[in-house]
């Protein structure tokens, strides 16, 4: 069973004020880059390791990706 953190953002908090749908559009775009995958196929539901598919290194290339984006 995945735990909150490895599932994928919902949108529902805003942290440094910018929309929530913007953000998670941005978010999915990013995971996108980073999978392979069409961002229009990944959903709030889906666990980032087994559905979305992301590896260790995936990870965090997710994370200095987000590095860049917020910073």
């Amino acid at each position: 069973s995945a735990t909150g953190v490895d599932k994928v953002y919902d949108g529902t908090t805003t942290p440094g004020g910018s929309s929530s749908s913007s953000r998670q559009s941005r978010l999915y775009d990013l995971l996108a880059s980073v999978t392979g995958k069409d961002a229009s196929t990944i959903a709030p539901q889906q666990t980032l390791i087994s559905e979305v598919g992301l590896d260790s290194l995936g990870r965090v290339e997710l994370l200095a990706a987000i590095a860049r984006e917020y910073n």
